[in-house]
């Protein structure tokens, strides 16, 4: 897309999620220490739970976006959106509730941004001290390319880990409602001793217990895994809960999250389920086929292109979404001011969406995901500004541009250029600017003014600091029909 004007920003979107209630539901959520959701986005968090022993501080370091519900139909509420590029978690200070001796189980809802190719460590949740040596009282990380999702906790003589499978567990892109409890127990037969003295392992999606795949620190039976000779009790560290990180700034994830529980307690199988059945209510039987085998019937939504990448502010735009697996698709924003329509049903391949950007909009981008039941598309980028965005072929040499500034949007390919034709006078400043690596472009774009004529009055190539992207500059000499062209230096 080229731009004759003087200039863009950056901002960011996707979806978010929202809790129902009975009274089944709310008799089970009372027994939680912490109790936390992102439903509004203008006040500080407030830990909800009413069986805590203190109300627990949580933060939002980097100012992290609440965004609008993906993972329950209908819902107004808000979800987390954590970017690891500006260094984005939820940190939850240390406390009587947090520190657990004797058993716990955290429960929330989430959806891992993170490709099956990814090769880094993320950290889901928890309360780890990073210092060699130091305990650890629990914590889940994950590696999606090796296929490996680690539940574990350090007394302070090493890690002691159970493995499951990361695919099984998270995937990418797409919702789950994940319970993990560990608890001070004696383990089975195979156990040398009596005592309790070892810790129980599980680990519940959607509801249903998931099988360990491995361990190396002790046994596993069933869908039971046993860290034997250890108490969490060693494992007491005053470190801070964190979610989308191992430890503060370590390990971070880009993660969508809702609906956090931690109890003083192991939930029983029938508790696991009760609780993923009324935090999920209507949208329960989606999230499950998710993560079913049946799931190759539900392919994860993929966006190949927009229609335009910008949005004009204080206006409705319609950008259709190009892609794969798009049918009745939703699309959120990381701004949750923006409202993205469905115009229609669409198409597996594309679906249009009325794009209202409120007037009161700082100019930037916008990351924008698609969200259907199958899970959550990858990112794309939209700029808002205030300059409305014409068509490729709109300003011709017979037609051009009368007044400045200009957008205009389309696709270029091959050894194509195009030209945005303008009329200006001498003494007028004029900025001709390409917005294509910051909206996810690969193109590597030569930017060119030039006089009616052909003849070169200004050219530039890709910028670092505007990320690859083009911007030249030139003041008029005479009175006169100019134009910009745009092509790629491949």
């Amino acid at each position: 897309m080229s731009r004759c004007l003087p200039g863009l920003i950056t901002c960011l979107l996707l979806p978010g999620l929202f809790c129902s209630g009975s009274a089944t539901a709310q008799d089970l959520r009372d027994r939680a220490v912490l109790k936390l959701n992102f439903d509004d986005d203008a006040a500080p968090l407030a830990d909800l739970a009413a069986a805590g022993k203190v109300k627990d501080v949580a933060t939002l370091p980097k100012d992290a976006s609440r965004i609008p519900s993906a993972f329950i139909k209908n819902s107004s509420g808000r979800s987390l959106l954590l970017d690891p590029a500006k260094g984005q978690q939820l940190v939850i200070a240390s406390s009587e509730d947090l520190a657990r001796p004797d058993a716990v189980t955290i429960s929330a809802l989430f959806a891992s941004l993170h490709p099956d190719s990814d090769a880094t460590f993320h950290g889901l949740f928890a309360k780890r001290n990073a210092t060699e040596g130091n305990p650890t009282n629990y914590g889940i990380n994950f590696g999606p390319s090796t296929d490996n999702l680690q539940l574990y906790i350090n007394a302070g003589g090493g890690y002691k880990v159970v493995n499951f499978s990361a695919k099984a567990a998270l995937g990418s892109r797409r919702r789950v409602h994940l319970t993990a409890s560990f608890d001070n127990a004696d383990a089975p037969a195979a156990d040398a001793d009596a005592d309790v003295d070892d810790v129980r392992v599980r680990l519940f999606i959607n509801g249903q217990p998931l099988k360990p795949t491995g361990t190396g620190a002790g046994l596993i039976e069933g869908n039971t895994a046993w860290l034997t000779d250890v108490s969490l009790a060693t494992c007491v560290s005053n470190t801070p809960f964190t979610v989308g990180s191992s430890f503060t700034d370590g390990e971070l994830t880009r993660l969508i999250c809702d609906d956090l529980f931690v109890f003083a307690e192991a939930l029983s199988d029938a508790d696991a389920k009760t609780l993923f059945e009324l935090t999920t209510a209507a949208s329960a039987a989606e999230i499950a086929a998710e993560q079913s085998a049946a799931r190759t019937t539900l392919p994860t939504p993929v966006i190949t292109r927009l229609s335009q990448h910008s949005a004009e502010i204080g206006r409705t735009t319609r950008i259709t979404v190009y892609g794969q697996n798009l049918a009745s698709a939703r699309l959120y924003s990381d701004v949750t001011a923006i409202s993205c329509k469905p115009v229609d049903a669409g198409t597996a391949e594309a679906v249009a969406f009325d794009v209202t950007v409120p007037p009161e909009t700082v100019p930037g981008r916008c990351v924008v995901r698609c969200v259907t039941n199958a899970g959550v598309s990858n990112a794309a980028v939209i700029a808002c500004d205030r300059v409305p965005t014409a068509p490729d072929g709109t300003f011709t040499e017979s037609a051009p541009a009368e007044t400045l500034p200009v957008s205009v949007a389309g696709i270029l390919g091959g050894t194509e250029q195009k030209r945005v034709w303008f009329k200006a006078k001498a003494g007028q400043k004029i900025i001709a600017e390409a917005d294509a690596r910051r909206l996810g472009s690969t193109l590597d774009p030569v930017v060119e003014i030039r006089s009616q004529q052909g003849g070169p009055l200004a050219v530039q190539w890709q910028q670092p600091d505007l990320l690859g992207d083009a911007r030249a500059a030139v003041v008029i000499p005479a009175d006169g029909l100019y134009y910009a062209e745009l092509h790629d230096l491949q």
